[in-house]
């Protein structure tokens, strides 16, 4: 039972929160380091921990620890030297200085012994980093000395490596322009070897440099080389870092437009990636998926990770999901008091910050809870303030799951048929909402799929109007700097008003096509609304067939059975009964039926609109005797106070069917002894008729749900008469068809007043 409501949480989630992922760079060194073994595994993981660490150190650490664990079993002491200094560097990326010293320290160590044994750049190298990140920087400065001075001429990527280890020095000391002297001969070495691997990170580098020294025009060319490196070999992580650098840049030239541009699409590269309250809602959903697939304790360390990633960042809502995650998980575990505390604390915590959705899901988890204990009225009780609290807020999720659960309650106390009811309002919703996500669905994707089509033909038109201009330039400079100067000159002057030519043509064109876009767009979304209209009417339609009109037949049905297979059992004064149930019923599902066909064939224009004068008095009466031992049966006086000379110009048979409609409702809706009253105000060009009675009456969202036709708004009547809420949109639309409106007025327990209007005559 829970894993079904679990599995149906995860959707849920699954359809809402965003998707995080590592960069490219990154995905493509795991899968690696998935294939391969021993050492070279070792060194993949380390390589991941080192490109995770600038944006992500506590992904850093989780790698940087794979891979001292692999080292102790399979690797050598440079892999675990390599393992400790990047947990010991992750710590400090971390704020935890003394977490990181004795990591450094025992890599420190190692690297010394080897050093003793052998110098090696490479351990010289190691030293030096270990060292910087110790704040010791005159020391480490020493060591990339020394391992430079080891490497060879011909060791282009050792020196590279040298070099950029004593910018990255100078940097963190602030010494700029020491650190961009280095930097820039770091990649003149990768120049001249002819490779792109670690020039976008150096670039970014040196453009750092120049932004400190305030020269943005340096800053931002290496900034942009940088960027085109990056989206060529695909390095997610180095993009988002450098589109944030151009756009502080930009900032600090007060260009806000360009700065907004580039933040913008730094965080977009960064939700991908994960910041910490990113990453906690990513964690959930994997420790979700870990709980289906009984994978406990991964689940639970992800929980926990997620929640301690929440209290950090001190936001108390999201620490209330992460309780509630902690609860469910122990639910599922069977250890009941542990998730009993969990759901606890974040009831508290739900209640201090009067967070009434979280109450709901909490009251529907402590429910599920109590039911798996088999404490049944406790279980009840919670389910029914989740029902409550999901009703107030309309929020059919939280409702789907409390009927889910007082379904599982009843059925396990053998009440079955309450069981069966709340199944079917199960049912309803869980039809329901699938049927709205898959229609958002697929307008996500279609509009999607048009908005980048769109974009995509923008961009080549550009690119192909640029590249033509250019082209042309060329040609023309070559060809006229050849013949003479003279002719050169003459040429240029006419390539020049060419090209303005041809420019003010291609931007035309340009503009053309934008305008025939957003012509599309405008369609597309008109096109859309009216799908969805039709959809909800569609929907609407099949719902009063299936159910509206299906019940009275079932009933119609039920009583003909009775009469046609056990006659004799019942008296004649029971048979009576019967016979009036069934004529009662045939009338409703015809009056249903006759409402549905009216309004299909007015939507189709198929209904037959003949207006003509039209003496309402004698229409008034027709209808006070179709519904004579109606009001009679309820003891309602029904006053009319409509003069006999008045006359419309209307269609007859819409204006009895809207009038007899809304005094139905009436009667339906006022209590025994009550009144109902007709009357009839000339208003210039139109004649307003009123019907008021002393019902029940409605609130303000009763009043606006009336007309709806994709919600239900019908409710049994003072003596429980069924109905479908159909016929008022009938009448509105009949109201419409003839020119007039319709109106209503209504307050809880002082009963209503329908009025509506139709013209006197003919329309010039």
């Amino acid at each position: 039972m829970f894993r079904k409501y679990l599995i149906v949480s995860i959707l849920l989630v699954t359809l809402t929160d965003p998707a995080y992922s590592s960069g490219t760079l990154t995905d493509s060194l795991l899968v690696q380091a998935g294939k391969a073994e021993g050492h070279e595994r070792i060194r993949l993981l380390n390589q991941v921990a080192r490109i995770q660490l600038d944006f992500n150190p506590e992904s850093s650490l989780k790698y940087s620890n794979m891979a001292m664990e692999a080292s102790g079993s399979r690797g050598n002491l440079s892999d675990q030297a390599e393992a400790l200094k990047n947990i010991g560097a992750a710590w400090i990326s971390l704020g935890d200085i003394g977490k990181a010293a004795p990591f450094l320290d025992e890599a420190y160590g190692i690297y010394r012994k080897k050093l003793e044994e052998k110098e090696s750049y490479g351990d010289n190298c190691h030293v030096a980093q270990i060292l910087m990140l110790k704040g010791q920087f005159e020391k480490s400065i020493d060591y990339y000395q020394r391992a430079l001075e080891m490497t060879g001429e011909d060791n282009l990527s050792g020196m590279a490596r040298c070099l950029s280890g004593m910018g990255e020095t100078y940097w963190k000391m602030g010494q700029s322009m020491q650190s961009l002297d280095f930097y820039t001969r770091s990649l003149e070495m990768l120049k001249e070897m002819e490779t792109e691997d670690g020039t976008d990170r150096l670039l970014y580098m040196i453009a750092l440099n120049y932004q400190r020294l305030a020269r943005y025009d340096e800053a931002l060319r290496n900034l942009y080389t940088s960027l085109e490196i990056s989206q060529k070999i695909r390095n997610l992580t180095q993009m988002g870092h450098t589109y944030q650098v151009i756009g502080s840049i930009y900032l600090s030239l007060e260009d806000l437009g360009k700065a907004l541009e580039y933040h913008s699409k730094a965080l977009v590269i960064h939700e991908q990636l994960g910041d910490r309250s990113g990453v906690a809602s990513a964690l959930d959903v994997l420790a979700d998926i870990h709980l289906v697939m009984e994978q406990f304790d991964q689940a639970l360390r992800k929980y926990h990770r997620s929640y301690e990633l929440r209290r950090k960042l001190g936001n108390k809502r999201m620490i209330v999901k992460s309780q509630m995650n902690l609860g469910r998980y122990f639910t599922y575990r069977q250890n009941y008091p542990l998730a009993l505390s969990h759901y606890l604390d974040a009831m508290a915590l739900a209640e201090e910050l009067q967070d009434k959705w979280s109450l709901a899901r909490i009251s529907v988890n402590l429910g599920e809870l109590y039911l798996a204990r088999t404490e049944y009225s406790t279980a009840l009780q919670c389910l029914e303030d989740a029902l409550s609290l999901a009703e107030g807020m309309e929020s059919k999720d939280i409702q789907h799951d409390a009927y889910l659960m007082l379904y599982e309650l009843h059925k396990s106390r053998g009440k079955y048929q309450l069981a069966l009811e709340y199944y079917i309002d199960y049912d309803a919703i869980r039809e329901a909402m699938m049927d709205v996500e898959s229609r958002t669905s697929i307008a996500n994707m279609e509009y999607r799929y048009d908005l980048v089509n769109k974009e995509k033909e923008i961009e080549r038109l550009e690119k192909e109007n640029i590249a033509n201009q250019l082209d042309l330039q060329k040609e023309k400079s070559l060809r006229n700097y050849l013949i003479s100067i003279a002719v050169f000159l003459m040429a240029l002057g006419i390539i020049i008003a060419f090209s303005l030519v041809r420019n003010r043509r291609m931007n035309l064109i340009l503009k053309q096509k934008n305008h025939e876009l957003e012509d599309l767009n405008v369609r597309l979304t008109k096109y859309g609304e009216e799908l969805d209209e039709l959809n909800r009417t569609k929907n609407r339609l099949i719902s009063i067939i299936s159910h509206d009109l299906k019940n009275p037949f079932h009933s119609l049905i039920g009583f003909s059975d009775l009469l046609v297979g056990e006659a004799e059992r019942f008296s004649e004064e029971e048979k009576l009964s019967f016979y009036k149930s069934i004529n009662d019923t045939s009338k409703k599902a015809f009056e249903l039926l006759q409402n549905l066909l009216d309004w299909t064939r007015l939507q189709t224009a198929e209904i037959p609109f003949n207006p003509t004068d039209l003496r309402v008095t004698e229409t008034i009466q027709s209808v006070l005797g179709l519904l004579n031992s109606y009001t009679r049966d309820k003891g309602i006086v029904i006053q009319t106070d409509v003069s006999e000379d008045i006359m419309v110009y209307a269609d007859s048979r819409m204006f009895e069917t809207v009038l007899r409609n809304i005094v139905s409702n009436a009667v339906k809706f006022t209590p025994f002894g009550g009144k109902v009253s007709i009357s009839a105000a000339d208003q210039n060009e139109v004649i307003r008729f009123s019907v008021e009675d002393t019902g029940v009456g409605m609130d303000e969202e009763q009043v606006a749900g009336l007309f709806n036709i994709d919600k239900k708004a019908s409710r049994p009547g003072t003596n429980n008469e069924l109905g479908t809420g159909f016929g008022l949109i009938l009448c509105r639309e009949f109201v419409r068809k003839n020119g007039g409106d319709l109106r209503v007025e209504s307050s809880p327990g002082k009963g209503s007043t329908f009025s509506f209007t139709v013209p006197k005559r003919r329309p010039d």
